[in-house]
């Protein structure tokens, strides 16, 4: 398909067109390109070929079959979902409900099931998350799509790991690959590898999530999945930066946020600035790190609260990068005063909020900035404690 990917969408151009219109021709080759589409991301050109498509409604009427419309909605709100636009994909969901109710399909149900999952999981509700995922299993399974199986398995994985459940995540991440394994899906085998890989990254195996990270990446390469790409680059970078290689994590970061700025996804580009931000710190570039992180939470403001602290968070490198610089230039004090101030913003992050969990346990990005801003800070907190000498 991404072989013949430009002659299709070309093909859905003309079909759409006034003077060659075909509307059955282009929901038929559209839904033959979700594959594409999903691996590379909400393009505009992408949108724009699903929104006229889908606003052809009206003339679809009678003459293309519910269930491949139907899919294209499912796609649609799977893009929108990905860019942080929950009601429009909220709402593309639910006219895929009527549809499901029309024709009674228990294969179209699953697939709703498994796109609320998403939906519910990318807004941090992880229960109604699991109760999706966990009724798209018991419809899909008669189905025999191991693709779709492989996804549950896999989403299902991901709401133990943001939960904190290790052991329950590593099972179904190991079950979505060998899923998908078996139907070859070398785009969705990588993002569950790169999540595994995350996993060990937490739990202190940083080796074998190095390996992971690097084996995902070869195969997401071969299928020209930015997005994806520029995420798994960027948690590698987050293990650079655990291991205080900020050259290699800049590096990373700067990747990731080359592939993210042609899409629309301004959560997961929030986030690549932040992090960049935290590695220009650890460099020492503390203006350009400023500037990035400013940029970040300008975009995190429109977002969510969770996101918006995980960015705020990674401030405490620039706050380190101060009193480190302070330290050596023989101003204990001023560094001090940044280092209570790197102590106000881990003590944040940890705190409960109102549904009774802590930022930190809500989401491994502001953990795993804790883990190189906890490092950082005891070593310098040990050289403020050394006595000073004096000449």
């Amino acid at each position: 398909m991404e072989a013949e990917s430009n002659d299709l969408i070309a093909a859905v151009e003309c079909a759409l067109a006034p003077a060659t219109r075909d509307l059955s021709l282009s929901v038929k080759i559209l839904c033959a390109l979700e594959p594409v589409i999903v691996a590379r991301g909400p393009l505009p050109a992408f949108l724009d070929l699903l929104d006229r498509a889908l606003a052809a409604k009206e003339e679809l009427s009678g003459r293309v079959p519910f269930i491949p419309f139907a899919r294209l909605l499912v796609l649609r709100a799977r893009l929108r979902a990905t860019s942080g636009r929950f009601s429009e994909a909220n709402a593309y969901l639910r006219a895929v409900e009527r549809i499901a109710q029309v024709t009674g399909s228990s294969e179209l149900a699953g697939y709703i099931c498994l796109e609320e999952g998403l939906l519910q999981h990318f807004q941090r509700e992880l229960p109604r998350a699991r109760g999706c995922y966990e009724r798209a299993l018991v419809l899909l399974r008669p189905v025999g799509d191991t693709l779709s199986l492989g996804r549950c398995y896999g989403n299902l994985g991901a709401v133990f790991h943001d939960d904190g459940k290790s052991i329950e995540a590593a099972a179904y991440y190991w079950k979505a690959i060998q899923a998908l394994k078996e139907v070859g899906d070398v785009r969705m085998l990588a993002n569950f590898l790169g999540n595994l890989a995350l996993l060990e990254q937490e739990l202190g195996a940083l080796d074998s999530a190095r390996r992971r990270y690097e084996k995902a990446l070869d195969l997401v390469l071969s299928v020209g999945d930015a997005r994806l790409r520029a995420i798994i680059v960027g948690n590698l970078g987050s293990l650079e930066a655990e291991l205080a290689d900020w050259q290699a994590a800049r590096a990373c970061h700067e990747l990731a946020f080359t592939l993210l700025r042609p899409l629309d996804d301004p959560r997961s580009l929030a986030l690549c600035q932040a992090r960049l931000g935290a590695a220009l710190a650890g460099l020492g570039l503390l203006a350009a790190a400023e500037e990035h992180l400013d940029q970040a939470e300008r975009s995190a403001l429109a977002g969510d609260d969770l996101l918006l602290e995980a960015v705020r968070i990674h401030r405490a490198f620039v706050h380190l990068g101060a009193a480190q610089a302070a330290l050596l230039g023989g101003e204990r004090r001023v560094a001090s005063s940044y280092l209570e101030r790197v102590k106000t913003a881990c003590e944040r992050a940890r705190n409960r909020r109102d549904d009774g969990l802590s930022p930190a346990q809500r989401s491994d990005d502001i953990r795993a900035a804790l883990r190189g801003i906890t490092l950082l800070s005891n070593r310098l907190r040990g050289t403020l404690l050394e006595p000073e000498h004096r000449s």
